[in-house]
Formats: C-alpha cells, structure tokens, sequence
C-alpha cells in the first residue's frame, strides 16, 4: 500500500508541475472523460466495481472520479476481469459528491493527467480563503494536497473505517472438522469433515456466512455401502475484539445436513423387509434441520491472512483463510 500512496504523490506532484506549466501557456481544454456504470460499492465506500466497457482502464492506471465537471475523488485501479473494474479510492476532494455516488448510477472517469480539474480545485480553494481567511485551512500552495483539503468529513470517514474490526469486506477459508451423526448401530458417532467458508461484511462489523461440508461415511448404512454427507450452514455473526490480538464472532444460524446412498432401499438377496427400514431409518437419522449457535475465534497471522476455531452446536473445527 505504501509504494501505491509513494506512486500517487509523485503523480500529483507530476500534476501541479504539468499544470502550473499550463497556466503559464495559457488556459488549457477540458480533457475527454468516459462515463462507466457502478456496479457494486463496499460498505465504507473504498472499494468501488465499475463497467469497464472496452478495456477502458487497466490495471495499475490511476483515474480521476468525476461528476458535473466537478472532482470527486482520486483512484487506483486495483484489478481488472470480464468487462469489470475494481478501484481503491485513495483520496477524496469533494466529499458531497462522493456521497451521491450509488449503485446502479453511473460517474464520468478521466485516465491518467487531471491538472485541469486540479487547477479548478485549486481556484476553487483560492477563492473560498479570500472570502473567508479565518475558517480556511488552506495557508499556501503545500498545502493544496495535505490531509485537511477534505476538512472534518473525511476525518470522519477515516474514524469509521477505525471502528471496523476487520477493514476487509470479505473473508474465506477451508476448515478441518467434526461433525456429529451416528454408527450403523444407531449410537452418536462424529465423522471427519472438510468445508468451506465465505463470509461478508453486510454492516460495520456485522457479518454473514455461508459455508458447505462434505465428507463420505464408509460402510454406511450397512457393510459395503457408502453414504455422502453434505452440510449447509447460513450465519450471522458480530464481531468483538479479544485479548491476545484475536477477534471474536459469536453467532446464530440455520443448519441443513442432507445424507445419500446409492443403496438406500435398495434390495439385494437375502435382505428383508426390516432390513430396509432398518437402513432408511439410518439414514435419515443423519439428515438435520435446525437453528444453530455458537463462537468464530478468529487469530491474524500476516496481513490479509489468518486462522480461526469454530465451536457451535452444528460442528467444531480449525481452518487458515484469507480477508480481501
């Protein structure tokens, strides 16, 4: 992230060179700017998904947010796939547009060089501390680019971003586990399981989760039989911070464990009538439906990386993952 921040101050230094040179020249034309739509915004609105209509931005380009001929906001484009952009805003100059911006609208970008909205900023800011050299916080040109052009409302910005446990919207990972079912002789029996989570960031700290299981039970539900467990879980989880620099989630949800067999009621030769109901009523002593509950303890072990317990009512297990 550093050597992204290092790029862009030299860009905009490279800016206020380039149009410094143009005033000097003369006025200079109102460069040509694409509209492209918004497809997704993340909660604290850094992360923005836009069209990307004919490659029009690629990835590592720095673009420039713009609505009614006004600058929004400066943005490094972080990935590009299937006609899709992501961009990470990294500086904001007009907060009041900037909080217009929602999904499904659109906004204007400008690729690269934006001296000449810049220079209109600049004006902008030259007039405002003529008309009022008390409340401005602008007392010469080095400070056209520091923290306080975006006055109390980005500080605002940045406080909430502060309040996040996690910063990331998303986190996934893989889980070794146990799960609970029983043996062919009806006993409670837990089964090795492995699955996968992928959870969201709906609100500040407020999660969902979704996750899916799978494992095979040999033998089951009679000698020479395999049956297939699949697990579903659907969460909802908060987040709390935790000694030892972890984060914990408790949770409330809703499980659903399905169980298959290509032998089930499947006749074969010497098997009776009570053989069979004696297989189904295993098997569906494997099946589940119900409200689930329990506790994510989640452990940060480099930046973007991590590993997590799970203990619920609907299983238990250790897993390593990833947060974008």
């Amino acid at each position: 992230m550093s050597q992204e921040i290092d790029e862009f101050d030299f860009l905009e230094q490279e800016n206020s060179s380039l149009s410094a040179r143009k005033s000097q020249n003369g006025s200079s034309k109102e460069p040509k700017t694409f509209t492209e739509n918004i497809r997704q915004i993340s909660p604290n609105k850094k992360i923005f998904i836009l069209s990307n209509k004919n490659s029009s931005v690629s990835m590592g380009d720095f673009v420039s947010l713009i609505m009614k001929k006004k600058l929004i906001a400066r943005a490094l484009v972080a990935k590009t796939n299937s006609g899709l952009a992501g961009l990470k805003i990294l500086k904001i100059y007009n907060t009041r547009l900037w909080k217009k911006l929602y999904k499904k609208g659109s906004v204007h970008l400008l690729k690269g060089d934006d001296s000449y909205y810049l220079a209109q900023l600049r004006e902008s800011k030259k007039k405002k501390k003529e008309s009022d050299k008390k409340k401005s916080l602008i007392r010469g040109t080095e400070d056209l680019f520091n923290d306080t052009i975006v006055l109390d409302e980005e500080k605002e910005f940045e406080d909430s971003d502060k309040n996040r446990k996690i910063k990331s919207d998303n986190l996934i990972s893989v889980h070794f586990g146990r799960i609970g079912g029983v043996s062919t002789s009806g006993n409670p029996k837990e089964y090795n399981q492995l699955s996968v989570h992928w959870a969201y960031q709906l609100q500040e700290n407020i999660f969902i989760e979704a996750s899916y299981g799978q494992n095979i039970i040999r033998d089951f539900p009679a000698m020479g039989l395999d049956s297939k467990l699949s697990n579903f879980v659907l969460k909802a989880k908060y987040a709390f911070n935790t000694p030892l620099n972890t984060i914990l989630f408790p949770y409330l949800g809703y499980q659903v464990i399905n169980a298959s067999s290509p032998g089930e009621g499947v006749y074969t030769t010497g098997m009776t009538t009570t053989d069979i109901e004696a297989e189904a009523a295993l098997m569906n002593s494997l099946r589940k439906k119900a409200f689930i509950f329990g506790a994510t303890v989640l452990k940060k072990l480099v930046p973007g990386w991590f590993t997590r317990l799970d203990l619920g009512t609907d299983f238990y297990s250790l897993g390593f993952g990833l947060e974008f």
